[in-house]
């Protein structure tokens, strides 16, 4: 089976990309990396690498369909589009590539450290995939600004309940994806605090070596 992840890239930061890249290519056999690129330089940089496994779309293509994530754009630190993106590229990806039947999101400064298929087979038992945040002690206060979730790495499967879940988060991401929360506002982490109750079929990978953070 065919491991299927999606990220994105400015130029600035495409170096965490090739990190990325060879991490899998050191512990996945089989895999394709959507790669996306906020801007014309990271994706002339990448196309000429013409690297295996990775398929490069422009962020241009999606903000042409979504008129609403485009007109955000105006209000959002580089850093905070890239998490305000998030559903509508996931979206813009089960629409153009009808065969693909899961993606997971990776962000762009994570690599691999081993074989990630017992991920996988604790993915197919669900349609959206979570990982848990990892506070402890005095940094429990973190969990109510940023939530219960990582979601520097997340996952869903192509059907109705992952889709419903998506369509959700766009909506959420574009209205206000700060990050300084505001009025029960949030930037992209918090919004999915109630999902495993809001939304049908959710799972939460409960190993601790899973998305390990500093």
């Amino acid at each position: 089976m065919k491991h299927n992840y999606c990220t994105v890239y400015s130029k600035s930061y495409l170096y965490m990309g090739l990190i990325l890249y060879n991490s899998l290519l050191k512990n996945d056999q089989d895999f394709c990396l959507y790669l996306f690129c906020m801007d014309d330089e990271a994706f002339s940089i990448m196309d000429r690498l013409s690297l295996d496994h990775i398929k490069l779309i422009n962020l241009k293509d999606v903000e042409m369909e979504d008129h609403e994530l485009q007109v955000s754009k105006s209000n959002r630190t580089e850093k905070e589009y890239s998490w305000t993106i998030k559903g509508s590229v996931l979206l813009y990806l089960f629409k153009h590539f009808e065969a693909l039947d899961h993606i997971i999101w990776l962000d762009g400064d994570l690599k691999f450290l081993s074989n990630p298929q017992h991920i996988f087979d604790k993915f197919s038992e669900y349609s959206i995939l979570l990982t848990e945040e990892r506070y402890t002690g005095q940094y429990d206060y973190l969990s109510k600004i940023y939530g219960l979730y990582q979601l520097g790495f997340i996952g869903f499967k192509r059907d109705d309940h992952s889709l419903e879940c998506l369509n959700w988060y766009r909506e959420r991401l574009i209205e206000w994806c700060h990050e300084k929360p505001l009025d029960g506002k949030w930037s992209d982490q918090r919004y999915a605090v109630n999902w495993p109750t809001q939304f049908k079929g959710v799972g939460i990978v409960e190993d601790i070596g899973v998305n390990l953070t500093p």
